[in-house]
């Protein structure tokens, strides 16, 4: 399951996001500023947003988003009925541009590549970052901890581990880890 951040007026559009990404966890915002408040708390992996005419906030908001270090890398997919938009999308710094009225079946593919691609980019980081946690927590408990994998994060019973909390937690081990045999040494 994964976290979508529509941005969308118009309520019907929004309940046809809501409807077609069910399975997802869905949050709608009606405009690009109650979208950066959210994205001030939250950390969706990907964004839709409705660019109106004209789009200047739209602009803006984007610009937001590429230009946090937490956040440049999450797709953002634009819509609009303005076809000057389109030529202009990648420049926008959309991953995505998709005409109004929305083909239902080109949405859901674009939004499943876009969901795809972000995932394989960071997953073989987080499963390195993993890979060392692992041997880390072993090395200190002498057992395995019980992960899941969810997306792009680690839940470890209900606390959430992305890449840097999980790299965090490594080091976190390996210093107690150096305590015990220090303590151990210390003793003999």
């Amino acid at each position: 399951m994964s976290t979508l951040l529509i941005v969308e007026a118009d309520a019907e559009i929004a309940y046809l996001y809501r409807a077609l990404f069910r399975l997802h966890q869905i949050f709608v915002c009606p405009d690009t500023r109650a979208a950066i408040e959210f994205l001030h708390y939250h950390r969706p992996d990907l964004v839709i947003t409705d660019i109106p005419l004209p789009p200047g906030r739209a602009l803006r908001f984007l610009n937001y988003i590429r230009l946090q270090s937490a956040m440049w890398h999450i797709p953002v997919i634009g819509v609009s009925t303005d076809e000057l938009v389109q030529h202009r999308a990648h420049t926008m710094g959309l991953d995505a541009f998709l005409p109004k009225p929305l083909n239902i079946p080109h949405l859901l593919s674009t939004v499943l590549h876009l969901l795809n691609r972000e995932k394989s980019a960071g997953n073989s980081r987080m499963q390195e970052a993993l890979d060392e946690y692992l041997d880390a927590y072993q090395r200190v408990y002498g057992r395995y901890p019980n992960l899941r994998w969810v997306g792009s994060y680690i839940m470890l019973g209900k606390e959430r581990l992305d890449e840097a909390r999980l790299k965090a937690e490594t080091r976190r081990l390996h210093d107690q880890r150096a305590e015990r045999e220090n303590q151990a040494l210390a003793e003999t």
